[in-house]
C-alpha cells in the first residue's frame, strides 16, 4: 500500500511538472515583460536572468499561443464525441430504475449506493460502468441478475458506487481534456492513463474491504464476457488492459503484483 501510495504521488509530481513545463514558454515570456523596462541596468544574475528568458522567448512563444488554441478545439471536439458516441450507444436501448425489490435494489442497498442512482439496461453491450459529471450514473446490464450471485453482484455495484462518491467520471474526464490540451506532450497522456488505472484500483480497494474474493471473481466473469461495443469503451473511457486485469485481481487475492 504504501508503495503504491508513493507511486501515486510521483504521477501527480509528474503532471504538475509537464504543466510547467508545457505552458512556462507562453506565461514566462508575459511575465518577464513587464519587468524588462524595470530591470534594465541590473547586472545581477536574477535581473539578467528574467530578461535573458523574456528574449529568448519571444520567437516561439506565439507558436505556444497557437498549440494551445488548437489542443482546446481539439479537446472540446473529443469531449462531445465522447457524449455522442455514449448516446448514439444508449439510444437504441431501454434504460430503468432497478425494481425497488429486485436483486439490483438489493445489492446497492447493501453497499450503500443509492439505487436511484442505478439504470438497468436490457442488452447493454458492457456489463457495468459509471457516466455522468454532476450527477453520475451506474448503468448494468439486465443479465447480470442472473449471471453473478449475490455477494459478487454486490461487490460489482460497491466498486462503481466507489466511482460515483469520488465523481471519477468528471475527474478523469478533466485530466483527459487536459491532457488534450497539451497535445503535444505525449507522456501527459500516459500519466492520464496511469491516473485512469489508479482510479480503477482505489475503486477495488473501496469496494473489497470485506469480499475482496467476490469482487475478484466478479471482475473474472466479466472479463471473459464478452459484450465488447467499442463506441462505449470510446466514450466512457474504461480500459481492461490485460496487465492492469491481471494487477487487479493479484491484488484481490492477496498479492503484491509488480506495477507497470
Amino acid at each position: 500500500a504504501g508503495r503504491e501510495e508513493l507511486r501515486r504521488r510521483w504521477l501527480l509530481v509528474g503532471l504538475a511538472v509537464l504543466l510547467v513545463l508545457s505552458v512556462g514558454p507562453v506565461f514566462g515570456h508575459h511575465f518577464a515583460e513587464g519587468l524588462e523596462h524595470g530591470l534594465r541596468g541590473h547586472d545581477h544574475l536574477g535581473p539578467l536572468c528574467l530578461i535573458a528568458t523574456h528574449e529568448i522567448l519571444r520567437p516561439v512563444h506565439w507558436l505556444f499561443h497557437v498549440l494551445i488554441v488548437a489542443g482546446v478545439l481539439y479537446a472540446v471536439f473529443d469531449r462531445f464525441r465522447a457524449g455522442a458516441r455514449l448516446r448514439a450507444a444508449l439510444a437504441p436501448l431501454t434504460a430503468a430504475p432497478p425494481a425497488p425489490e429486485g436483486p439490483f435494489a438489493r445489492a446497492a442497498k447493501a453497499v450503500g449506493l443509492d439505487p436511484r442512482r442505478v439504470r438497468v439496461v436490457e442488452g447493454l453491450p458492457n456489463p457495468a460502468f459509471t457516466v455522468g459529471w454532476a450527477r453520475p450514473r451506474v448503468y448494468v446490464a439486465a443479465a447480470l441478475a442472473e449471471r453473478l450471485p449475490a455477494d459478487q453482484l454486490e461487490a460489482l455495484l460497491a466498486h462503481e458506487g466507489a466511482h460515483v462518491r469520488r465523481l471519477d467520471p468528471l475527474r478523469l474526464s478533466a485530466l483527459r481534456f487536459l491532457a488534450l490540451v497539451l497535445f503535444w506532450l505525449p507522456a501527459l497522456r500516459r500519466l492520464a492513463d496511469d491516473v485512469a488505472d489508479e482510479a480503477e484500483i482505489q475503486a477495488d480497494d473501496a469496494a473489497a474491504r470485506e469480499r475482496p474474493l467476490a469482487l475478484a471473481q466478479a471482475i473474472l466473469t466479466l472479463a471473459g464476457w464478452n459484450f465488447g461495443d467499442a463506441r462505449l469503451e470510446q466514450a466512457v473511457g474504461f480500459s481492461q488492459r490485460r496487465n492492469l486485469l491481471d494487477r487487479r485481481i493479484r491484488r484481490l487475492a492477496g498479492e503484491d503484483p509488480p506495477v507497470g
